[in-house]
């Protein structure tokens, strides 16, 4: 499994052996041990927002949906699924 963040803090804690007592830590553990017990390999890339355009505007379309509703993917427009890949 591939996790991609923007936080570098989170890409930090989950290459860490060491456990803090950071509210957040127990999050962070709770995900090591599911990759771990769920996927072989695990690795937690840090993507800018710049590297990671597509995924913020993704995010922010969300937001305009209630609950249980399904998001129409004919509203992403074409430079945002270009960006994704590099276009």
């Amino acid at each position: 499994m591939i996790l991609q963040t923007n936080a570098i803090d989170v890409q930090v804690a989950l290459q860490s052996q060491s456990y803090d007592v950071r509210p957040e830590d127990g999050l962070i553990e709770e995900l090591k041990s599911s990759a771990s017990l769920n996927f072989s390999n695990f690795t937690c890339n840090f993507f800018g927002r710049v590297e990671n355009k597509a995924a913020h505007v993704l995010v922010s379309l969300g937001y305009d949906y209630a609950e249980g509703e399904a998001l129409i993917s004919n509203v992403i427009s074409d430079d945002i699924v270009g960006n994704q890949f590099g276009d």
